[in-house]
């Protein structure tokens, strides 16, 4: 590791509000953030810290004093976003880790975003506009066959481990054909397959929004080592248009 004089130390504040803590990249600790070819910092309490390149990432942040009960349970966030030119993150899952006292938690996460994905009718462009970046969405323009899947493979984790699947989407302002045509999600990992029915009709147009949550668990047999996902709409024929698809997150639980 270089000289302490490369990695940024925070200030260790934090704001107080009535749902919890707010800690802002100032008051977190960076490694490698003094050096301006990996890092540019806030200048300001609220601006954002931007990772430029870095092949050591580790940021580390501590609320102190907290004067609560025994039983008391924190959910921890990360509020991030990856920049139209983001890069390497296909194959490489990122950890939070959470310690209090003797208690530390660890969680892994996986983003794929659709250049990553097989995208039935994809390479047609009557019916999809595909993304020219990693990071930048896939637009269907319209289709009556929706089908889109992707996989997490080399997966060595214990056997009572569960994942939280979510795909990322939102409607156009002129999407059309959602009405009477619920999406499915599906998840497999080993013989264990679980469906989920999501009604876009009821989604907010031009906004992003999570779609419901598929909790999978390993099952047994072949390809144990693999997490199988994917969206789906086969089965009503019917043309629909206007959703863009962001990403699929995959996190521990």
């Amino acid at each position: 590791m270089a000289s302490k004089s490369f990695h940024y130390q925070g200030n260790q504040s934090f704001t107080i509000t009535k749902k919890g803590y707010i800690i802002h990249p100032k008051s977190l600790n960076i490694v490698w953030g003094n050096d301006k070819r990996y890092w540019k910092l806030p200048k300001d309490e609220m601006d954002d810290a931007e990772l430029i390149q870095v092949n050591w990432l580790e940021v580390t942040g501590c609320i102190d004093n907290i004067n609560i009960t025994k039983k008391t349970s924190y959910n921890i966030e990360f509020t991030v976003s990856l920049m139209a030119d983001a890069f390497g993150w296909s194959d490489s899952p990122v950890y939070l880790m959470a310690k209090w006292g003797d208690n530390t938690q660890w969680r892994k996460g996986y983003i794929v975003y659709p250049k990553a994905l097989d995208i039935i009718w994809g390479n047609d462009k009557r019916f999809w506009k595909l993304p020219k970046y990693e990071k930048d969405g896939a637009e269907l323009i319209q289709i009556n066959w929706l089908e889109v899947t992707g996989c997490i493979d080399d997966i060595n984790i214990a056997k009572k481990t569960l994942y939280n699947i979510e795909f990322t989407m939102s409607l156009m302002t002129d999407a059309f054909g959602w009405n009477d045509s619920p999406i499915y999600l599906m998840a497999k990992w080993g013989d264990n397959t679980q469906w989920r029915k999501v009604n876009l009709a009821t989604k907010t147009n031009d906004k992003k929004m999570i779609s419901e949550t598929i909790t999978i668990k390993k099952g047994k047999g072949s390809n144990t080592d693999k997490i199988y996902f994917g969206l789906y709409e086969v089965w009503n024929k019917k043309w629909k248009g206007g959703l863009k698809i962001h990403s699929v997150n995959l996190i521990e639980t």
